[in-house]
């Protein structure tokens, strides 16, 4: 039919296959990235066409970011995580605001998995220890609940789950967590449903200072995630500090050493973290049994070094309150 004349079709079909490959390359990179992620250990993959995709949505970001919202959520969420900056996460939110009710028309759990990657990214930065991200956090977690995008395929993930209750806990709003508790914990993964609500309940009752009321669930945990076992005993070491039980504390935070020598599963972060709470239990059981004399210098040492902490730290705001 086009032999004698200018086909535009095919210009247009080889233009269809070029985003068709780089809308799936990216895909295939941010799997990478989340796996990376995950693993916690540096993993080399050989990324083929990275940097020329790149290039080329860089060249073309106009018309992909107007025409083709997903290939450009997408490119926005590799960068995030490559460089891990703040204005590359700005731009995703400030985009999919503008720009939502693409996403939501057709299938709500598109736009949810799209603000979860702003929640890993602020996730990321607390865990390195940036706090101020609980702010934006909690700013995403309000809008979410608004929109009911914490439910995927009708179920709430686990981590993200506990992770909501961590983060608005340490920004003093127990009652917004307990509503939040209460609301989705029907939806929890059923794998991990028991073990995410019965931690959860714990800490409101921690926060609270209602001790007594703390162990039912604790004891309830089965502990079928490394991440249950080490967060509930940091609990428990807190608990046992703040009622004065020294013994008892020191004794899970020898459990706990022997937890990662004895746990190969554990990833780089998981050990990092429990080795971190394990040196600032330590460190204020010392401030608490020491005489008045020494009390204060220890105690200036202690916030420091809290202060000047690289890694992240849990529980950082209740260390603060009990020196």
């Amino acid at each position: 039919k086009f032999k004698f004349t200018y086909a535009k079709c095919l210009q247009n079909k080889s233009e269809n296959i070029d985003l068709n490959f780089i809308f799936q390359k990216l895909h295939v990179f941010n799997e990478m990235l989340n796996n990376q992620k995950s693993v916690g250990k540096s993993i080399l993959f050989n990324k083929t066409f990275f940097d020329d995709i790149l290039i080329y949505i860089e060249n073309n970001k106009k018309i992909i970011k107007t025409y083709h919202p997903n290939m450009y959520i997408i490119y926005l969420q590799i960068m995030m995580f490559t460089h891990l900056k703040k204005e590359y996460m700005d731009d995703l939110k400030s985009y999919l605001m503008l720009n939502e009710k693409k996403f939501s028309r057709s299938d709500k759990s598109v736009l949810a998995y799209y603000y979860n990657y702003l929640v890993s990214f602020c996730l990321l930065k607390i865990n390195k220890g940036e706090t101020g991200y609980r702010k934006d956090l909690f700013s995403l977690y309000e809008k979410m609940i608004s929109k009911d995008l914490f439910l995927i395929d009708n179920v709430i993930n686990d981590y993200d789950f506990t992770s909501a209750v961590n983060n608005v806990l340490a920004l003093n709003q127990p009652d917004w967590v307990e509503s939040f508790i209460e609301k989705y914990k029907k939806f929890i993964e059923p794998a991990f449903a028991k073990d995410a609500y019965n931690l959860a309940k714990a800490k409101i009752y921690f926060y609270r200072k209602d001790f007594e009321k703390i162990f039912p669930y604790l004891n309830s945990i089965v502990y079928k995630n490394p991440n249950y076992y080490f967060n509930s005993k940091f609990l428990l070491v807190r608990v046992y500090i703040e009622t004065g039980n020294i013994r008892e504390a020191k004794y899970i935070i020898e459990n706990l050493k022997q937890y990662i020598r004895e746990k190969n599963i554990l990833t780089d972060e998981q050990i990092t973290i429990i080795k971190t709470f394990d040196s600032y239990a330590i460190d204020l059981i010392k401030i608490i049994l020491s005489n008045d004399k020494d009390k204060k210098g220890l105690t200036a040492i202690f916030r420091k070094e809290l202060d000047n902490e690289k890694n992240f730290v849990p529980n950082k705001a209740w260390f603060y309150s009990m020196t």
